[in-house]
Formats: C-alpha cells, structure tokens, sequence
C-alpha cells in the first residue's frame, strides 16, 4: 500500500515549509507482520500522518482516545445498531462509566501531558444512559415516522426536562429520569402498569376496548413508556442489589448511587429490553492497545474500493484534476492582484509596508477602501493558515474547488479578518470577469455552501446543514402524502365498486 496508493501530486494540499509526511503504520492481524505504511487520505476529516500533524487518533478529534472521560455530568447516550459508529459509541459509554475496566492507550499519555494530569486530576466514574436502537441508522431521529425514533424524542425530552429542572443535588442522587419510580406494589390510590402481553406488532384493525376507553396500541403511547420505565427500573434494582420488592425508598435510593450505567436495546416498536452482558459484546473485548489504532482489514477493504473506483472513473478523475489545477491558478491569479490592490497581511512580507498602495494606479490604500470591511468578530481566515496542514476535505486549506474560491474571495473583498489590515478593491479586470461568471458577482459577496453559511433559505435560527435535514424530511413528507392519496383513492375505488355490486346482488335476490 505504501507508494501505490498514494495520491497525486495535483490533489495535495500547500504544505508548510520544512514539512515531510511521516505515514502511518497499520495494525496487522497477523503480529509477525511488518506493518503496512499508509500514505493516502482515507479518512474526509483528519490526516492520518504521524507525530506532529496526527489528526485521527488524536484525542480532540476522537474521544474514544481521551485520557479520562470521568466527572462528566450524566450522560444521556443513544445510537442506531445498524450504523458505522456502533461499535465506538458504545465503548465511549462504557469507558465513561467503567474507567477501570477500560483504560485509555498508554501511547495516548506518553506525549500528552494534559492527558496524563487529566486521568490523574478526573477519576469519578461518569453516570451513563446507553440505548442502542435495533435496526437504526445513525441520527436516526430524522426517521420520525418511526415508533422508535419517536420514543426517542420522548426520552431525550424527559432527560432534558429532568437535567434543566431539577436542582443540582438531586440530579446528583438522581441523574437520570427512570430513578424516580413508582413503588412496586399496588395502592389504592395508584393503578399497576399495564404492560403488553407481547412485543408483536399488533394489527391495526385491532380495536379492544376498555374500561377507560380505546387501547392506544402504539408502542410509543404513554402505556408503553410506562412499560420500558418498569423494564429499566427492574434492571436498576438488579444492579442496585436490592432484590426485595418492600425495601424502603431511601435504602434503594442509597443502592442507587453505586449504579454507573443503564444499559439498554430498544426494538423497532419502541420497546425496551436489557442489553447482552459485557462479555457478548466484540467491541468491549479489544485490548486497549488496539483501540483508536488503524486496523489491516478496514485499510485494505478501503484500498480495494479505491482501486476499483480509480479505475472505473479514470476518465472523469482526469478531468477533474485538470479542473483543479484551472481553480488553484485562478486562487494565485486572485492573491497576486489582491497584493497589487493593497492587500497587507503577515503572509506575504512585501505587503508589509508603512504606506500600502496601489501597484498600477498608486493611490493610498487605507483600512477599507472598498465596500467590503474587516469584521472584528473574525479572527482567522484561509490566509492565517501558514503553519497549519488542515485536513484535505477543509476548503480553508484548498485553492481547487469553487467553494475555497469564494471562502477566500470572501475573506479577502468583503468580510475580512482582524489578522488583514486592509480591505482592497476589486481590480477593473477582476470585476468585469466577475460579471460573466455564474459562480461570482462584482458587488456581493459569492455564495457559498448551505454548510459554510449555516442559515436556511427562510431565515430560522442557524443550524448545521439545515438544507439537508429540510429535503430530506421534503422527501419523506411527499412519500407520506402520495402514500395516503393512494390509500384515498384505493378505498374510492372500492367504494365504487360495491355500489356497482349492490343492485345486482339485489336483483338476483328477488
């Protein structure tokens, strides 16, 4: 793997000077093996050279390598069973609850030193809420039409409603909604949970009646809440090691404390059941020296994938290299004129003069002398990263798509950073080309990705991609609405159809 996958000269990054990728070493299955060297971008958002620009298995960017996750206030964590994170989500909860049973690598503490005084400095076990949902994907509350997702807003909600409300003190005897139970038995003044006889999925032409009215045989009803309460809170008296059905509410609520984490599976109803013991799950039994390290088989399978994708879009790859190249002589072309329209900024030296001015007409270039300004609350832009190597996915770092082009248009024309001191105007020729582009404007800044900007089309409150949640739920909703104008139109139909029936069994009746 090591010099046959690497990438091509036109898809790197300006590294800073004196740089040298130092590629990462793969962990062998077979341990006489000498590791694999790794000199490709496998991962969008983190490099994966060693030593000083290490960014997957750093500790800020995975926090499975943390030094210690000890301290933190209670933890209320869910996951989908069928995405990709499964297994590092649920060896997070457990390390935050069980730091001794599963300790950090010690590769991670040998050269950090705020690790290393964190383990030591934080050492209380964190309280943790685990449910794992079956057969979900990640963020698998977008999946709203989902009885299962739905019972997960309803116990995000109640969590949140119990950590903001109640006061500190309590939420410390207390840290998680399902420990403030009803007692076991039955009162007078209370009725018993009515738990379902089964977890089936039962007909919806079912219409049982009771006493106090139609059954809601929806699993995410208040009846079946009520039932993964008892279902969790059972399992709290197992771990609490108070078996005894009469033990007084403050004994229990002492055994409560020795109790670290809730450990749940949620079936495609919305119905709770304890999770497998530690011991059954793959994930938990890795030796620490292994965890957050990259491992033979995802390494190769991405390197098959990706030698089979060069090879199909060999022809389109090409052309979009020479695209690239286009883009990154047009982000040069744009620095180079924005220096001679007065551009001073620590990167380029020889901008740095007492009296910057105009390279061709020499007209005195002050603080702003065009429509955009420097905004005080920017600290940083795309021309700030000289002795940083982002990742390869960042469009700060790059000068090759569309997107870096109007970051860095941006930052330079119209809302510049406190690090540039001045504020150039476009260049006549600039501004003329502007004109004709579809991608720019001479006189507002250029539009950027839905991503970068964080704002919605409707001007709600910002929220990370925002667009993307919207068509999807579009989709979802116009799926919903075609499904139910089939249902109306099916039952015309056959509407229609007995009325044409009728009269003729009536005929031949009589």
């Amino acid at each position: 793997m090591g010099g046959r996958a690497g990438h091509n000269k036109a898809e790197t990054q300006a590294t800073p000077a004196g740089w040298e990728a130092k590629p990462a070493k793969i962990l062998m299955e077979n341990d006489i093996e000498s590791p694999l060297e790794l000199r490709c971008q496998i991962q969008l958002y983190a490099t994966t050279e060693r030593d000083t620009y290490r960014q997957l298995t750093h500790p800020l960017v995975s926090p499975i390598s943390q030094g210690s996750l000890c301290n933190l206030p209670p933890l209320y964590i869910i996951a989908g069973d069928s995405e990709m994170l499964r297994d590092e989500i649920i060896y997070f909860a457990h390390r935050a609850a069980h730091p001794t049973d599963y300790p950090v690598r010690e590769a991670v503490l040998k050269d950090a030193r705020r690790q290393r005084e964190n383990v030591e400095r934080f050492t209380t076990p964190t309280k943790v809420h685990l449910q794992v949902f079956d057969g979900m994907p990640h963020v698998l509350t977008v999946f709203m039409f989902t009885k299962s997702a739905r019972y997960a807003y309803r116990s995000i909600a109640e969590f949140v409603r119990h950590v903001t409300q109640k006061p500190k003190e309590e939420i410390e005897r207390r840290p998680f909604p399902v420990f403030e139970w009803k007692p076991r038995s039955d009162t007078a003044e209370s009725e018993p949970l009515k738990t379902p006889k089964s977890k089936k999925r039962r007909s919806p032409k079912a219409t049982e009646k009771t006493q106090d009215g139609p059954r809601q045989e929806s699993p995410d009803s208040e009846q079946a809440f009520e039932h993964n309460e008892e279902v969790t809170q059972e399992s709290l008296r197992k771990l609490a090691e108070s078996p005894e059905p009469d033990v007084h509410p403050k004994e229990e609520e002492d055994a409560l404390r020795s109790v670290s984490m809730i450990r749940e599976r949620i079936d495609i109803h919305g119905l709770v059941r304890l999770m497998e013991s530690r011991e059954d799950i793959p994930a938990l039994l890795l030796p620490p020296d292994k965890i957050g390290m990259i491992k033979e088989a995802p390494a190769m399978r991405w390197y098959r994938g990706q030698e089979e994708w060069d090879k199909r879009f060999h022809k389109a790859g090409k052309r979009v290299l020479q695209k690239r190249e286009k883009l990154k002589d047009k982000a040069d072309k744009l620095i180079k004129h924005a220096l001679e329209q007065g551009l001073v900024h620590e990167a380029f030296p020889e901008s740095l003069v007492d009296e910057p001015a105009e390279k061709k007409t020499g007209r005195p270039v002050r603080r702003r002398t065009s429509i955009g300004e420097i905004q005080e609350h920017r600290r940083w832009g795309p021309l700030d990263l000289m002795d940083e190597k982002p990742p390869a996915s960042a469009i700060a770092g790059r000068r090759d798509t569309h997107e870096s082009l109007a970051l860095l248009r941006t930052s330079i024309y119209y809302a510049a950073p406190i690090t540039h001191k001045t504020v150039p105007r476009l260049k006549a020729s600039d501004a003329l080309r502007a004109t004709f582009d579809p991608h720019d404007d001479p006189n507002v800044p250029p539009k950027q990705s839905a991503s970068e900007q964080q704002v919605d089309r409707m001007q709600i409150a910002p929220l990370n991609g925002l667009r993307i949640w919207e068509k999807i739920l579009g989709y979802l909703g116009r799926k919903s609405s075609a499904k139910a104008t089939d249902g109306i139109r099916d039952t015309a139909a056959f509407i229609h159809r007995k009325s044409k029936d009728t009269p003729t069994q009536t005929t031949s009746a009589s």
